[in-house]
């Protein structure tokens, strides 16, 4: 054996500390992410990560509440004329509906609550999901190379998120195959290490293997219908992962084809607006190929205005015939509710929704569904939502109603899937907006009258319908009323006069069929 010098065993023990760090970093996931200055990931859905059950946080303390709007003094009332013409009926739409938390299902005192005041009342056709409050990533991965088919499934197996999967199969014994979003992908695969960040473009491969092996797990494995799927929730601005609209038809095209396979097709771009939508819609135009996995356009859209109908214009000039979802819509002219903050204006904001859905339905979306059905834990947020049309199990009293719930149950039941939306002509102060719908089947027609203003004496004249109206059933919510049965109002040749008060939802109901 050769004698070693001192400079050979000062060569070997420098080989053991390299060999020392080597495995260090190696096995040691926190010091190799120092070592190579990566950004440590967020956790992902573990069970100490996600949140469940009837008390679920958050664990910040809400922000204070915003200030009321300024309130007009009352006006003198202004007479207004509409006319409701039978043959200006749009095309029969896909429905109407909410965002719904599947995690509310962990909670045993909100599933009575969602079946009856949510589906029973206003039978939607469509609920849209996430997948899960964050991505189904392990939290101990520590690489791409850590995330596989089999650990994200071992996620979603995990006990405490059966209750989700549950929520689902309720769903679909009701008929409803849910539309499915994520809520961004595993920090290991954006560019910041957070599941909000940009998804790197070595990794959208990846990122369809992410996505497929939940549907694989839903729809294989626990034997569930989907319905659509998003490409990614916000890609251009929020809660999700950020995709370019130049990249978007790429990994759209990765996603969809791994998603054929179970059945389940695409929605998206599920950009935060409209205007967003038409670069990713452009985008997937140029490319060709990729829209031939989606069944729908999709979008957010929370205020009123021209932009749904400019996106609806940019797809039918280049022959897109798909219909367009509007998949999330709600208003942020009150404060932050993802935040936790309240509403500091019921009766307001519940005028401000139905303005918004009223503009997207006339604008001719296909579909809105309004974010979201129940207060409950916004993991992105760590706050409490409070968009919901019922509060969360942490309310006193737990999920109470507001002065929404009732105000929307005037609109939604009357939209159901099949039903058309009739142009109108109105003349009247602009702060009345109306939104006639004739139902499928005998095309009786109800009216959903909006009132932000001034009290109105509005006369309704009716023309070309295809059953003649004869009476309508009175509801109003305002102030002191929570849709307010009033009794029927008769139809006089075709004609009809109703008082709108200032600040008030009014629905002249059809009356139901076969009576």
């Amino acid at each position: 054996m050769p004698r070693l010098t001192g400079r050979n065993r000062l060569l070997g023990g420098l080989a053991v500390v390299a060999l020392a760090v080597v495995v260090l970093v190696v096995w040691f996931a926190p010091l190799r992410r120092a070592l190579l200055h990566l950004p440590a990931p967020l956790p992902g859905p573990s069970v100490q990560a996600v949140r469940f059950g009837c008390d679920p946080g958050p664990t910040k303390p809400p922000p204070p509440p915003s200030p009321a709007p300024p309130r007009r003094p009352p006006r003198e009332p202004v007479a207004a004329y509409l006319l409701v013409d039978g043959r200006l009926a749009g095309p029969p739409i896909a429905g109407v509906g909410f965002n719904l938390e599947p995690t509310l299902w962990t909670c045993p005192a909100a599933r009575p609550v969602i079946e009856t005041q949510i589906l029973d009342a206003f039978q939607p056709d469509l609920v849209r999901v996430g997948l899960a409050q964050a991505p189904w990533a392990p939290p101990d991965a520590a690489s791409v190379e850590d995330l596989t088919w089999e650990a994200y499934q071992r996620v979603l197996d995990a006990p405490e998120f059966q209750p989700s999967w549950e929520f689902i199969a309720m769903l679909n014994r009701r008929g409803i195959a849910p539309l499915v979003a994520p809520w961004g992908a595993p920090g290991l695969l954006t560019e910041d290490g957070r599941p909000t960040g940009h998804l790197r473009p070595e990794y959208f491969e990846r990122y369809a293997e992410y996505y497929a092996a939940a549907i694989d797990y839903l729809v294989n494995r626990r034997g569930l219908r989907l319905g659509l799927a998003s490409v990614m929730n916000e890609p251009d601005c929020g809660d999700g992962s950020r995709i370019s609209a130049a990249d978007f038809p790429t990994v759209a095209r990765l996603v969809g084809q791994r998603l054929a396979a179970y059945g389940v097709r695409l929605y998206g771009p599920d950009t935060c607006n409209a205007e967003a939508a038409v670069d990713y819609v452009e985008a997937l135009i140029r490319d060709g190929g990729a829209l031939e996995y989606f069944a729908a356009i999709g979008t957010h859209q929370y205020t009123p205005g021209g932009e749904v109908a400019e996106l609806l214009r940019v797809m039918r000039e280049a022959g897109v015939d798909l219909p367009l979802y509007i998949t999330e819509y709600t208003t942020y002219r009150f404060g932050n509710l993802d935040d936790g903050q309240e509403a500091p204006d019921e009766m307001a904001f519940l005028l401000e929704i139905a303005t918004v859905l009223q503009s997207h339905l006339v604008a001719g979306a296909d579909a809105a569904l309004y974010w979201d059905a129940v207060d409950y834990l916004w993991l992105l947020h760590d706050a409490i939502s409070k968009w919901g049309l019922l509060q969360g199990p942490q309310a006193q009293p737990p999920f109470g109603p507001r002065k929404r719930y009732y105000g929307m149950l005037q609109i939604l039941p009357y939209a159901p899937a099949g039903a058309r939306v009739l142009d109108t002509a109105y003349h009247g102060p602009p702060t009345l907006l109306p939104l006639a719908i004739a139902r499928p089947g005998d095309g009786a027609v109800s009216l959903v009258l909006i009132n932000r203003g001034r009290e109105v004496h509005l006369e309704v004249e009716f023309e070309h319908l295809e059953q003649p109206a004869t009476r309508f059933r009175l509801y109003r919510t305002s102030e002191r009323e929570d849709r307010a049965d009033l009794g029927e109002v008769p139809v006089d040749d075709g004609r009809l006069q109703v008082g709108i008060p200032a600040r008030s939802l009014v629905t002249l109901a059809a009356p139901p069929a076969g009576s």
